[in-house]
């Protein structure tokens, strides 16, 4: 099994890479993140990344990086294979990016650093299913005014925002994983976390071309999984014959807290405890 780092920017693309690099058979020993000097970090705030380090019982190493950036990229990841042993870094990165050769590949050529990219030229709309079916919670961070409005700033990763997303593409173009840098995402949760984060305050902020989240107080939460098992068929009640949460149990899922987490999967055992597997919508009546 090769050593890797895992080239960690907080958000979907690079939380799915490190789920399939694992089944890839790369051992990912630590999270890195390369930053230039006085680096703002709206979309992927760093006090962000190292809660995302905790849940996942990894390091994080937060790698200057200065100009001329092909010689300090070059620097830090030969110090990757020399100094700290790593044989590869994996990376969330689909596609090229506006028609120029993946950077890090070309970065790590010189330094003889093997780039392992599971997520490359996959088809966006599959990749995005995936995060969902993994059980992957997702908030968009921060947006492209030009792409999307402020509304979708905390907005969470779900069948209706893809379904949305897909509209825009056929209006605007947009790419639908945002690799252009349309807009960008913070995971809170996933099946490698040992426990969610919790964005407890946060305010819109925005600037003539793009707008982000601001995020004020977070906090590590416990772990509850979503009840999904990939059998999801609604009956006539608008209750899932898969988990048995109701159609809006499923949508607000990601949103909810503990205990509200709780109290729904108190209420699905007795749903399933239905003869013949029909259940009922329970009331508060």
């Amino acid at each position: 099994m090769q050593n890797a780092a895992m080239l960690w920017t907080g958000g979907k693309d690079s939380s799915l890479a490190l789920l399939e690099a694992g089944q890839d058979g790369y051992g990912v020993s630590c999270l890195v993140t390369f930053a230039p000097p006085q680096p703002e970090f709206l979309a992927h705030p760093l006090q962000f990344m190292k809660l995302q380090a905790q849940a996942l019982g990894l390091p994080h190493y937060v790698l200057p990086v200065s100009a001329p950036f092909e010689k300090g990229y070059e620097t830090q990841l030969r110090n990757l294979r020399e100094k700290m042993g790593i044989d590869a870094v994996v990376t969330g990165d689909i596609a090229e990016v506006a028609g120029s050769p993946n950077w890090i590949r070309e970065r790590s050529r010189p330094v003889e650093m093997q780039v392992h990219t599971p997520l490359w030229g996959r088809d966006r709309h599959v990749l995005l299913e995936q995060l969902l079916s993994h059980g992957f919670e997702v908030l968009f961070s921060c947006v492209k005014k030009r792409w999307l409005t402020e509304s979708w700033i905390g907005r969470a990763l779900d069948e209706r925002a893809i379904a949305d997303l897909r509209i825009v593409r056929e209006r605007t173009g947009l790419d639908l994983c945002g690799e252009e840098g349309e807009y960008h995402t913070l995971v809170t949760n996933g099946p490698q976390f040992t426990r969610a984060i919790r964005v407890e305050s946060y305010s819109v902020r925005a600037t003539e071309s793009l707008a982000y989240m601001d995020i004020r107080r977070l906090a590590l939460a416990g772990k509850t999984g979503s009840p999904c098992v990939n059998i999801c068929k609604l009956d006539d009640r608008g209750v899932c014959s898969g988990c048995f949460r109701t159609v809006e149990e499923i949508a607000g899922w990601s949103q909810m807290t503990e205990d509200e987490k709780a109290a729904v999967n108190a209420v699905l055992a007795a749903r399933r405890r239905k003869p013949n597997g029909v259940c009922e919508v329970t009331s508060n009546e």
